[in-house]
């Protein structure tokens, strides 16, 4: 990996801090008990790892990096020590002013298990930090460990199997002629915070109207329901005169993605709508339950960039997730008219911080799968 770090502030830059972050997957997750554990691991616990082999600069020059401790809430008023290495800090030969550049050389290990970073039966899918990601800074270029990670620029070359699917972000690489039976898989990733990655040895892709279904086991009730209930809320989003594409160009199709996950439905920040494979596997009167994470997943998409040129702090993310869930449960209202879930019944008991904490608390990018969520 090749890092390109920018000045931020006056201050000479005189370290560099890089986030390792499947080394969080070390230890069991904290709250990982043995109701859970079959609902992340499919047979055992599985070690996650990153190795960082080497770290230098452009021309050669070893940098030294010892770890940092880093802490998160554990969700019941205290705070849980990341396992170590999940963080490290690396020394500069001098203090820079400008632009720096280091060559990263790290080995992943992908456990098997079920999630946003995981290696399940014949797909590879990694949602974050499946490679060092550099940390936030303040506007005076110290570096802030508990601040979203800044948006960038990427660019990825994917070595894969010639007959393998390779999904970069929202690029899409269906299998092709390679030399050797291999080839390169090329996607420019531009200003986010992280990159989507999925290789598979088979996907089967339903194509709607300005929707694809990416799915990984051939399932076309679940598709066709996916597919419609992302249409029904884009058309619901054209009623509603809602800004849907930040360029004026044509907008490209939402891509949908079933993956092995028990713990969530969609995440509102990823690239692409994810969803769960359990979706849509329940009795046909609930399976309109799950439309709405459908449609949130779809309505991001087309809203995540706008929200995120027009908060460009921190509040980003819990801006972009109000106003997905508030136009997602319009939809919902729309479509299903007095249909109550479990928050409407558990609301009059508010009044118990356990339920507030539910009802109240909004989430963030992947803190289920790294921190757990309570």
């Amino acid at each position: 990996m090749r890092i390109e770090i920018d000045p931020v502030g006056a201050a000479p830059l005189e370290s560099v801090v890089l986030f390792l972050f499947p080394n969080i997957l070390s230890e069991r997750l904290f709250g990982d008990d043995s109701r859970s554990y079959f609902t992340i691991h499919p047979k055992r616990f599985r070690r996650g790892r990153m190795e960082l082999t080497s770290l230098t600069t452009a021309d050669g020059v070893a940098l030294p990096w010892t770890g940092i401790d880093v802490s998160r809430p554990d969700g019941r008023g205290g705070v849980v020590l990341l396992p170590p290495g999940t963080a490290i800090r690396a020394s500069l030969p001098e203090a820079a002013t400008g632009t720096i550049t280091l060559v990263a050389r790290f080995e992943v290990h992908v456990p098997e298990r079920f999630g946003t970073f995981s290696w399940y039966e014949r797909d590879l899918f990694l949602t974050g930090g499946w490679y060092p990601l550099v940390a936030a800074r303040t506007a005076a270029g110290e570096w802030d460990l508990k601040a979203d990670f800044p948006r960038v620029d990427t660019t990825v070359e994917l070595d894969l199997p010639s007959d393998h699917w390779a999904l970069v972000a929202d690029s899409l690489t269906p299998p092709g002629e390679g030399e050797n039976g291999r080839r390169i898989a090329k996607a420019e990733v531009r200003d986010r915070p992280h990159v989507l990655l999925l290789v598979a040895d088979s996907l089967y892709v339903k194509q709607g109207e300005g929707v694809r279904v990416l799915q990984p086991e051939k399932a076309p009730a679940h598709a066709r329901r996916a597919r419609h209930a992302a249409e029904e809320a884009l058309v619901f989003l054209g009623e509603r005169r809602v800004f849907t594409s930040s360029s004026g160009g044509a907008p490209s199709d939402t891509l949908l993605y079933e993956a092995p996950l028990t713990r969530e439905l969609t995440f509102h920040d990823a690239p692409v709508g994810v969803f769960s494979c359990r979706a849509y596997r329940v009795l046909p009167f609930l399976k309109r339950y799950h439309d709405v994470h459908i449609a949130r997943a779809a309505i991001a998409e087309k809203l995540r960039d706008r929200i995120y040129a027009n908060e460009p702090g921190d509040d980003a993310a819990w801006v972009l997730d109000a106003v997905v869930w508030h136009l997602a449960l319009e939809f919902q209202a729309k479509q299903h008219k007095g249909m109550r879930d479990v928050r409407d019944y558990a609301r009059p008991f508010s009044f118990l911080p356990a339920v507030d904490l539910v009802l109240n608390t909004p989430d963030f990018p992947f803190s289920a799968e790294y921190y757990d969520n309570w």
